[in-house]
């Protein structure tokens, strides 16, 4: 009787420990983006830093467009948050739109925009190579969408969110990074942006 009293008490702790966990994720795990963006800067090897840094600046221009697309959805349209029709929300959380949901969009976004950064030639060579580097490829780019995957199961799992939120808002995501993928404009000045900054740091180094 007691080895099942104890396994029953192991099985709880474990509950609320996983519990504990995916409530985290999905108050805070949005934080691991500007953490990766801050280290993906920093440690950029030098023989392809311009690369690396032109696609985090182009990530952020993917994250600024579907921010400003999502605050349009949300004045079109509120679409009231589960916990205002009754259900449990397991964290607080304010009464505004649940559609779309911006931890899923920005987080897709921002990787979307990683691997659609490489090829150039449009959207079908873009797309195509992306999803050659979703199942074939190793790096952030695959980790960052993982992340944003699980974030948005996590905010379903603490009642903030429907899944039709996180499934539109993938949708959404990826065609952000493709708009901003496919504007020559924006892509030179990503180019740019890192050139000036790679070009200032290496100026304060050298002092």
């Amino acid at each position: 009787m007691s080895r099942i009293l104890r396994f029953i008490y192991i099985m709880a702790a474990l509950v609320g420990a996983v519990e504990r966990i995916l409530l985290w994720t999905a108050r805070f795990g949005f934080l691991i983006y500007p953490l990766y963006g801050i280290i993906s800067w920093v440690t950029a090897p030098r023989k392809n830093r311009l690369q690396r840094r032109a696609a985090l600046i182009e990530a952020i221009f993917s994250v600024l467009t579907a921010c400003t697309l999502s605050a349009v959805i949300r004045c079109i349209w509120h679409r009231p948050r589960p916990f205002a029709r009754g259900k449990r929300a397991l964290i607080s959380h304010g009464h505004n739109a649940s559609f779309p949901s911006n931890h899923t969009l920005n987080a897709v976004t921002a990787g979307g925009a990683l691997l659609f950064f490489g090829p150039r030639g449009g959207y079908t060579k873009a797309v195509t190579a992306a999803v050659s580097l979703l199942f074939n490829g190793q790096g952030g780019a695959k980790r960052l969408l993982g992340w944003g995957l699980l974030q948005g199961m996590t905010r379903v799992f603490a009642g903030v969110h429907y899944m039709s939120d996180i499934a539109g808002s993938a949708v959404l995501a990826v065609c952000c990074a493709l708009y901003v993928h496919s504007s020559h404009r924006l892509r030179k000045l990503s180019r740019q942006l890192a050139y000036i900054c790679t070009e200032a740091e290496d100026i304060l180094r050298s002092k």
